[in-house]
């Protein structure tokens, strides 16, 4: 195997895992959003701000998401894969 091929390929496990993580960390703000915004509780004791901050994370690590997804699809390509 040449050293690019490898170099490439490790990339790609760098990338894979990495966007796990974010999907990890994506799956979990989800659940605390959730839990943030009870529909059944009474409206003062929503969690509004701290759902608020969360979802902006959440929007920001999905973008986060995309572009990993897009590169590991590059790097599959570049690989023949």
């Amino acid at each position: 195997m040449s050293e690019e091929r490898l170099k490439f390929q490790g990339r790609l496990l760098e990338k894979q895992n990495e966007r796990d993580r974010v999907e990890l960390r994506i799956k979990g703000l989800v659940k605390s959003i959730r839990d943030c915004l009870d529909p059944f509780a009474p409206i003062e004791d929503l969690q509004a701000e701290m759902a608020a901050q969360q979802s902006v994370e959440l929007a920001n690590l999905r973008i986060h998401w995309n572009e990993l997804s897009h590169e590991i699809v590059a790097i599959r390509k570049a690989l023949g894969m």
